[in-house]
């Protein structure tokens, strides 16, 4: 990136106030940090890819796989924006823009081409999925074990749910910490990292349900607690 202090930057800012306008948050230098720094929390290897400024290497045991940012398209132009606005869900309740940049947009995918283009295109397949985040994640879920690149001889979907810090896409986690937000709306508090380790042990236990959330109901209904 150009800018001195490339860490230093508005999330809330559109024009990202960086000079580098092709480099999106995700693919910053920060984002991609705090990702080495989660995966490197949970016991594996990680680290930012010089000379490449989409992926991290994630390594275990000699086993060592990519993993890329910008996922996401641009959400001035994607189907979901653009159904919030000409619906006007709630009279504008949902606020779609302000939510769009998610844990889960941030988060990075594998990397699943190998040579001369094998394999899917995640990014082509976020898009086509009308950028909805949770059918990316059923996607994924579902192919974890198919790729080129073997993936799923470094970490399982569930460890990789928990390094990217996407736990609360899971429907029984994100039930659990909605309905705490439903009793004590008007103040709501939570100690996050205890939450997070909860979380964790959960998800690691042999009889955990894999069910994805998913805002289909949200969106037929327009219905915004």
């Amino acid at each position: 990136m150009k800018d001195a202090i490339p860490w230093d930057y508005n999330f809330e800012d559109d024009s990202y106030a960086r000079n580098d306008e092709t480099i999106g948050y995700e693919q910053t230098e920060l984002s991609k940090s705090v990702f080495v720094e989660m995966f490197g929390q949970n016991g594996f290897q990680a680290m930012i890819k010089p000379n490449d400024r989409i992926a991290i290497s994630v390594k275990k045991n000699n086993i060592e796989k990519d993993f890329l940012f910008d996922i996401m398209n641009n959400p001035n132009k994607c189907q979901p924006k653009y159904q919030a606005e000409v619906y006007n869900y709630n009279n504008g309740a949902l606020k779609f823009k302000a939510i769009y940049h998610t844990i889960g947009n941030f988060a990075p995918v594998p990397r699943t081409i190998v040579s001369k283009n094998y394999g899917p295109n995640l990014q082509m397949i976020h898009r086509n999925l009308n950028e909805l985040w949770p059918w990316f994640l059923k996607y994924m879920a579902d192919n974890w074990c198919e790729w080129p690149t073997k993936v799923q001889e470094l970490l399982s979907f569930k460890e990789y749910m928990i390094c990217s810090c996407q736990q609360m896409y899971y429907k029984n986690i994100f039930d659990e910490i909605y309905e705490k937000f439903i009793e004590n709306r008007n103040d709501f508090q939570i100690d996050l990292a205890e939450e997070i380790l909860s979380w964790n042990n959960k998800i690691k236990a042999n009889d955990f349900e894999e069910n994805l959330i998913s805002f289909n109901e949200l969106f037929e209904k327009g219905n915004i607690d």
